[in-house]
């Protein structure tokens, strides 16, 4: 019975982790960015996204 939980919470932790599509939306992400990356990271991420979209047009 043991090895059965086991399994099961590591089945669940993988689909959780792995398999299960995420819904993400943009704002979800800008406040990943936000919480994640100090200030220094955020300007250069913020200047490299701006290189890419002149390049784009």
């Amino acid at each position: 019975m043991d090895c059965q939980m086991v399994m099961a919470v590591f089945a669940y932790i993988y689909y959780q982790s792995f398999v299960m599509v995420q819904d993400l939306s943009v704002e979800t992400i800008l406040e990943q960015i936000l919480r994640n990356l100090t200030f220094e990271e955020q300007r250069e991420l913020y200047g490299q996204l701006g290189k890419l979209l002149v390049r784009a047009n």
